[in-house]
């Protein structure tokens, strides 16, 4: 009678490679969940991420949060109580982002928007529609920090550096794998070897019964 013999436990991963795996899974999750709401979905609407510099919004957005944007091309999309991306110029590219919380009539007549900071005391000057080029869709916390300190040490070092840890996380993700691989290998071929074939059991010849006899072989 064969027993076979039970496979070797599966290794377990060393204390420093769950570390490693763990940490790596992190950051690759977090900048996947940064990516898609401040690029991803921006880009697929013609939106635009813009950091918030100043703290005349608070405690809506505060100083490092990034506000999502999208073009607006006439009041007519605009209601009062939104946040809306605007040049205090008509000539001037500066963006401020504030409320819009009432409207008004210029000298000729036209439709004014006034706008006001959630935590400034006065009015900013009425704008006129051209000067209009967003509304605030949804912001991020804080991600403008992060924003603001890779553009003072250079986006393309940011870059680089996530570049380096995707293919760090690649490369040990492969290694993992082929060593995973090649030991459940050499566990299969242990065992194997370790259990005997089964042997035949020899085969009886048949002979008839003798007659008169009630005795078999």
């Amino acid at each position: 009678m064969t027993t076979a013999t039970s496979p070797a436990a599966r290794p377990r991963k060393t204390a420093w490679q769950r570390a490693l795996s763990w940490t790596m899974t992190i950051v690759v999750l977090g900048l996947l969940g940064l990516a898609i709401p401040l690029a991803v979905i921006p880009a697929l609407h013609g939106g635009k991420a813009l950091t918030v510099l100043t703290g005349s919004m608070k405690p809506t957005h505060n100083p490092g949060d990034v506000v999502v944007v999208y073009p607006v091309d006439s009041f007519e999309e605009i209601e009062l109580g939104d946040v809306v991306t605007f040049m205090p110029k008509p000539e001037d590219p500066t963006l401020v982002t504030h409320r819009a919380v009432d409207w008004a009539l210029g000298p000729e007549g036209e439709k004014l928007l006034i706008t006001q900071g959630d935590a400034n005391n006065v009015a900013d000057e009425p704008l006129k529609e051209k000067q209009i080029r967003a509304k605030v869709a949804y912001a991020v916390p804080w991600v403008g920090n992060v924003l603001q300190y890779g553009n003072e040490f250079g986006k393309p070092l940011l870059i680089v550096a996530v570049a380096i840890g995707l293919i760090a996380y690649s490369i040990y993700a492969m290694v993992t794998s082929h060593t995973v691989g090649r030991s459940r290998a050499s566990r299969k071929a242990a065992a194997q070897h370790a259990s005997p074939a089964p042997s035949e059991r020899p085969r009886i010849p048949w002979r008839p019964l003798s007659t008169g006899s009630d005795q078999m072989v």
